[in-house]
């Protein structure tokens, strides 16, 4: 009897913890249930849960300054996602008390290793208790690009100590042009952001959660402009501003430790490519600080007046008369 009874709690209990949370959405590589299961390194499932590019199905399409929704639900509802809920709610443990996902794009459409990510965007509220969608704020000046690897990450707040993680195609569509630096000064580097994987040290406490340490929303980008290109900001130009969004903002988001994206110091090997815009108007109330020749190749001279009167086109000569006239009287 007492047996029995070990052999069903030791079921029940491993019912419960085999509901974890995964993105589920078509364009996840290898989409399926095991997906919902932690990290571990040097096994099948250490970086994109073993999966490649070739599991994929089609493209995510992102657009910068945009929000995308994406679901995250519990393995089970892998083929039934619009009914997560009533899949999912038997084991609210499965979501871990939140913790904070987040969303990075790696540059390349093939070979993408782990210290290609950059990260783009977090939320804090990850994933829900509904088992619902998240909403993913993408950044204004993400650069456009038609064939890029994303992924989606998550440090769970009261679990063992584990991470997931979903990678997937995705695409940009965006008036910027360049690439992301993989430098931890200028972004936040996805590497420096796993979990309870040997041989990638965190940053930010002993359980570094997403929530806790990186923005809610869009993450500030730096982007190195491309070779004979320019870069546009999205939002600045041709695109409608996003809400909210303004040209101060935009300025902050060019910078790094005060130093702007465009470096106009570049040297003559290396000409500065990096653009805002193609005509930038003077600013209002400013005055001309010199005069343009006239067709005759004379410069044009202003007049001098005041409350003296004007004494502009008077010869040398006539000035010193008026002026001794003036001095007599």
């Amino acid at each position: 009897m007492r047996s029995t009874i070990t052999a069903i709690l030791l079921i029940v209990s491993a019912s419960a913890t085999n509901a974890h949370m995964m993105l589920n959405h078509p364009t996840v590589w290898g989409i399926s249930q095991p997906l919902e299961n932690p990290l571990t390194e040097r096994s099948s499932n250490f970086f994109c849960h073993g999966q490649s590019k070739s599991a994929g199905k089609g493209k995510l399409a992102l657009e910068a300054g945009k929000t995308v929704s994406l679901p995250v639900t519990c393995g089970e509802a892998v083929n039934n996602r619009g009914n997560a809920y009533n899949i999912c709610k038997n084991d609210m443990a499965a979501v871990h008390n939140g913790g904070g996902c987040a969303l990075s794009i790696a540059q390349k459409s093939n070979g993408a290793s782990v210290y290609d990510f950059v990260v783009m965007s977090a939320n804090h509220d990850c994933p829900k208790n509904n088992f619902g969608s998240v909403d993913f704020k993408m950044p204004a000046n993400l650069p456009a690009c038609d064939d890029c690897v994303c992924s989606w990450t998550w440090i769970p707040d009261q679990a063992a100590n584990e991470m997931y993680m979903n990678c997937f195609s995705c695409s940009v569509k965006s008036n910027t042009r360049g690439s992301l630096p993989l430098k931890r000064a200028q972004n936040t580097l996805l590497k420096d952001h796993l979990f309870a994987v040997p041989g990638f040290p965190a940053r930010g406490g002993n359980r570094p959660l997403y929530k806790r340490v990186l923005p809610n929303g869009a993450l500030k980008l730096t982007v190195q402009a491309s070779a004979g290109g320019s870069n546009r900001i999205a939002g600045f130009d041709e695109l409608a501003p996003t809400a909210g969004f303004n040209e101060t903002e935009i300025a902050d988001e060019g910078t790094v430790d005060d130093a702007p994206i465009d470096d106009t110091s570049a040297t003559a090997e290396t000409p500065a490519t990096t653009e805002i815009s193609a005509a930038v108007p003077a600013p209002a109330g400013s005055q001309p600080t010199a005069t343009p020749p006239t067709a005759s190749g004379e410069k044009n001279e202003l007049p001098v007046s005041g409350a003296t009167g004007s004494i502009s086109g008077l010869s040398s000569a006539a000035a010193v008369v008026l002026a001794a006239s003036l001095f007599a009287i």
